[in-house]
This record gives C-alpha cells, structure tokens and sequence, in this order.
C-alpha cells in the first residue's frame, strides 16, 4: 500500500492518502459484501468511542471524488 501524492491543503489538513486494497466496480450493485473480518479487543473498541467522541470524520476518493460520513453517531 503505498502512499497517494496529495495537495498542499490535504497535507496541512492532516490527510493521510493510501490506495484501497479493495476492488470495486462502479455501476455494479453489489450487496453486503464483507471486505474485512477482524475480531475487536476491549482497546480496539476504546479506540473507536474516543473518535466517535472526537467526531472524527472518514473520506473516501472514487474516481477523485470525495465521500465523507461520520465515522459514528453519538
């Protein structure tokens, strides 16, 4: 996985660009297609609460075009 090259901006917002091990197909509608399976530790858990609390927020770039969600809701 290497890294993206990525604005000025990105770099002073503090993004952080990898390419996705992931393939998927544009106009292709698949349905619950698991992508990873990983058992969470007690810490794993903790670690997802504090950035739900941080209202931390995930980006995705398809195609260069941004896809923004919350990572959780409070």
């Amino acid at each position: 996985m290497y890294p993206q090259l990525m604005t000025l901006g990105q770099v002073m917002r503090g993004d952080r660009l990898f390419n996705s091990l992931y393939e998927f197909t544009l106009g292709k509608e698949e349905k619950n297609r698991a992508v990873c399976i990983k058992p969470l530790t007690s810490k794993d858990v903790a670690q997802f609460k504090k950035a739900i609390e941080a209202y931390y927020v995930v980006e995705l770039y398809v195609s260069d075009l941004p896809i923004v969600f919350n990572l959780g809701f409070r």
